[in-house]
């Protein structure tokens, strides 16, 4: 047997094995990426990137000088607020430099996620 169509048939083997393999790769990550894409289609709040950049830089822009959300979290770990009941004025006095502008935008904001898991039908607590 020559030995050129021995390398030419194990090259074209090799590459034929190849190209199954990565066949085999593309159907593992389409089936995942098939299951990704009815997932988000289900939610209510799936929005392209563009408007999520938006609403992002639009946020930024009212949150601005506001206490960090995540310093409020931090802080309702502490019981810094142990009232049941919240209003503008007990978020106040609970976190001490909190302004009337981010209480007021915390209590609407909180509002608006409170009537969104009442008619995902969520527990409102």
């Amino acid at each position: 047997v020559p030995q050129l169509f021995v390398i030419i048939w194990f090259w074209s083997y090799m590459i034929f094995v190849l190209l199954v393999l990565l066949n085999m790769l593309l159907a593992i990550v389409l089936d995942h990426y098939a299951e990704i894409v009815q997932e988000i289609k289900g939610q209510d709040d799936n929005r392209p990137v563009w408007s999520q950049a938006k609403r992002f830089i639009q946020r930024s822009r009212e949150t601005k000088g506001f206490i960090p959300l995540f310093d409020v979290l931090c802080q309702l770990d502490d019981d810094a607020h142990p009232q049941k009941r919240v209003t503008s004025k007990s978020l106040q006095k609970a976190f001490e430099g909190m302004r009337s502008d981010q209480a007021e935008w915390m209590m609407e904001w909180l509002s608006t996620e409170a009537s969104k898991n009442v008619r995902a039908g969520e527990d409102p607590e």
